[in-house]
């Protein structure tokens, strides 16, 4: 008979926690009290193992704000006002927000503004019509103006070659316009237009190459730098809008953004080498207008029609060890090991099935690679 109930339980549990799985809760999977059936389970993902966590809800909407990764800190400039001079750093260590003050602070509205990190130094184009450049130096805090743009660049891609600033499109004078910024000489530098325009670009350089994607005109481009010329790239299997985006690993990563309104939330790789576009773990929510950043094998997502903070990662980053509560010396577990590598641990010391626990602690089960299943009890 207790073999019966803990099957049933067993059975209970799994779809528990498969549903709290696929719907992203990706916290614990199930704490259970002593004599409790206990799980630990990564579903089978056909979109390269990745996953989505909801993470708290951040203090501001940062729709048409800009972010940088930086050390590891995630520096966002502005938020969803269009009056906003805001500056606010997350830590992926801690988890906290903290609200930047620097000084002297910024003299324009960083709405819709562009960011890019260039050594030690965070450059932000400024938005909402303005042309306005200023550097922010995080290992003092304080904020410099620079030359101006000669043009607005609200909307526009950006990226850094051998520390230069290249910025491309935009709703300005010039929607094709593609232009370099010298941080030593404070200048900026025409180069030849873009072959589309680009009132609403995204991108990024992956290897030391510059590519910008045309929200406007549907097509991804790449710039040759020995020849300052343009070479046409496999466009995305569908539109894109402008959405959270960033470089993400070796390749660039497009999130939600379609629309206001969509609801498929889907999220696009785009593999500058292959030249292919691959589909890989829809989103929970739409970034329209939102954010990116990718930081310690992570890509944190903000912004869109609320405020909203989302992380992806490999599942098994997600999902990789699991606590379970506390369980008493003298007490056994037992457990099966189904589909996965992994183990489990009491304060994290391996504990053999059928084995007694030597002194009170916390059960945990970790997941190293595989996609399945660690499910036993505790006696």
């Amino acid at each position: 008979m207790p073999e019966i109930r803990i099957a049933k339980q067993e059975t209970l549990l799994d779809v528990k926690s498969t549903a709290e799985a696929i719907n992203g809760k990706f916290g614990e999977l199930s704490a259970r009290q002593d004599g409790f059936p206990f799980q630990h389970q990564i579903p089978y993902s056909a979109r390269d193992g990745m996953g989505w966590q909801v993470l708290a809800v951040p203090p501001d909407n940062f729709q048409n704000a800009s972010a940088a990764a930086f050390g590891n800190d995630i520096y966002v400039f502005g938020n969803s006002g269009t009056a906003s001079s805001v500056i606010r750093k997350y830590s992926v260590v801690t988890g906290l927000w903290t609200n930047v003050n620097p000084s002297p602070l910024p003299s324009a509205t960083l709405h819709k503004s562009i960011a890019v990190v260039i050594g030690s130094d965070i450059y932000v184009i400024f938005g909402l019509d303005t042309r306005k450049l200023a550097k922010y130096t995080p290992a003092n805090n304080s904020w410099t103006e620079l030359a101006d743009a000669p043009n607005t660049l609200t909307g526009a891609a950006a990226g850094t070659v051998n520390s230069y600033l290249y910025v491309a499109g935009g709703a300005g004078a010039s929607e094709t316009a593609f232009r370099r910024y010298a941080p030593g000489a404070d200048t900026w530098t025409d180069y030849n237009a873009l072959p589309y325009q680009a009132a609403s670009a995204m991108g990024g350089v992956v290897n030391g190459v510059l590519y910008v994607y045309s929200v406007t005109a549907n097509r991804m481009i790449m710039w040759n730098q020995n020849f300052d010329t343009w070479t046409q790239q496999t466009d995305p299997p569908v539109a894109l809008g402008r959405g959270a985006h960033a470089v993400f690993g070796n390749k660039l990563i497009f999130a939600g953004g379609t629309s206001a309104f969509d609801t498929t939330k889907r999220v696009w790789f785009y593999d500058p080498v292959a030249d292919t576009w691959e589909r890989t773990a829809d989103a929970h929510y739409t970034f329209y207008s939102g954010v990116g950043a990718a930081i310690s094998g992570a890509f944190y997502a903000l912004g869109g029609s609320a405020p909203t903070f989302h992380k992806m990662a490999s599942l098994f980053s997600l999902l990789g060890k699991q606590s379970h509560g506390e369980v008493k010396q003298g007490q056994k577990v037992y457990y099966h090991i189904r589909g996965v590598d992994g183990g489990v641990m009491v304060d994290d010391a391996p504990i053999a099935s059928g084995g007694t626990v030597a002194q009170d602690g916390l059960l945990s089960t970790n997941i190293q690679a595989g996609f399945g299943v660690i499910r036993g009890w505790v006696n």
